[in-house]
C-alpha cells in the first residue's frame, strides 16, 4: 500500500514539473516576438527614413536641373543669379514644410548651415551637367563680414524683400552677430517673409539677449509677459526687461513700470 501511494505521489510530481517546463518555454515562445517586432519595427521606420530622403533629394535635383534650363531657355546666362533662384525655387527653406531643407532641418535634426551647403551643392551638381552653364561653373561667394550681411539685410528689409533679408540675416547670424539673430526674431514675430510663430521668435531672441543685446532682451521680456511662444511668466519677463533697462532701454524701463507700478528692480530679480 505505501508502495503504490508512493508511486502515485512520484507521478504527480512528475506531472507538475513537466507543466512547469511546458509553462516557462510557452512563456519564453510568447516574449520572443515582441522584440523581433520592435527590431523590424525600428529597421522599417529607418529604411523608410533613408527611401523618404533618397526620393526628395531626387526630385529636388529633377526640379533644379529642369527650372536652370528653363532659365536658360529665356536668355538668363549669369550662373550666380541661376544658382541663387534654382535654390530659392527648389531647394526651399527649413521654415517651408515640405521641401528637403524643411525635411533635413526638422526630420534628420540637421543644423542650418549643414542643410545649406548641402542645397547648394546639389544645385552646384546640377548646373554643370547643364552644357550652357559647364564652362562659368559658380564661384565660392567671396567672405563677408557679419555687420556687412546684416546691413544687407536690413536694406533688403527696407525693400520690404523679406525673402532676402532673412537670407543675409542667417549668414550674419551664423557669425554669431547678435544684432542678426534678433533681427531674424522681429520677421518670424511680426510674419515678414515667413509663417507668424512666436516661438522661433523667442528661440531667436534669446540667442541675442544671451549676448546681452538689450533689444532683443526687452523683446523677449515681451513674450513671457503675454506668453507668446513661451509660457506666460512675469518672473522671467521682469528679469529680460531688468536686464535691457540696465542698459538704458527706455521700452524696458516703461515696460517694469506697468509691470511693478513705479517700482524697477535692480538686479536679476525682485
Amino acid at each position: 500500500m505505501a508502495t503504490s501511494l508512493n508511486a502515485a505521489r512520484i507521478w504527480r510530481y512528475r506531472r507538475l514539473c513537466l507543466r512547469c517546463v511546458v509553462l516557462i518555454f510557452a512563456a519564453t515562445m510568447r516574449a520572443a516576438p515582441a522584440i523581433a517586432a520592435d527590431d523590424l519595427q525600428y529597421n522599417l521606420m529607418e529604411a523608410q527614413k533613408s527611401t523618404t530622403f533618397k526620393e526628395m533629394v531626387w526630385e529636388t535635383r529633377g526640379c533644379m536641373n529642369e527650372f536652370a534650363r528653363s532659365l536658360l531657355l529665356f536668355g538668363n546666362r549669369d550662373s550666380k543669379v541661376i544658382l541663387a533662384r534654382v535654390v530659392e525655387q527648389c531647394g526651399g527653406g527649413p521654415e517651408n514644410p515640405g521641401s528637403l531643407s524643411s525635411y533635413m532641418a526638422h526630420d534628420l535634426q540637421q543644423p542650418e548651415d549643414v542643410v545649406t551647403a548641402y542645397i547648394r551643392a546639389l544645385a552646384y551638381d546640377e548646373l554643370n551637367s547643364i552644357p550652357g552653364l559647364k564652362r562659368s561653373k559658380p564661384n565660392p561667394e567671396p567672405a563677408i563680414s557679419a555687420d556687412e550681411a546684416n546691413r544687407r539685410g536690413f536694406d533688403a528689409a527696407d525693400r520690404k524683400d523679406y525673402t532676402e533679408a532673412m537670407s543675409w540675416y542667417r549668414t550674419a547670424a551664423s557669425k554669431g552677430l547678435a544684432k542678426a539673430q534678433h533681427n531674424i526674431g522681429v520677421l518670424y514675430q511680426n510674419g515678414s517673409g515667413v509663417r507668424k510663430d512666436s516661438a522661433q521668435a523667442a528661440r531667436w531672441y534669446r540667442k541675442a539677449a544671451a549676448q546681452g543685446f538689450a533689444p532683443a532682451q526687452y523683446n523677449l521680456g515681451v513674450l513671457y509677459e503675454s506668453g507668446a511662444g513661451v509660457p506666460a511668466d512675469k518672473i522671467r519677463a521682469r528679469y529680460w526687461y531688468n536686464l535691457a533697462a540696465a542698459q538704458g532701454d527706455e521700452d524696458a524701463k516703461k515696460a517694469l513700470t506697468e509691470l511693478d507700478g513705479s517700482r524697477v528692480c535692480n538686479g536679476t530679480s525682485c
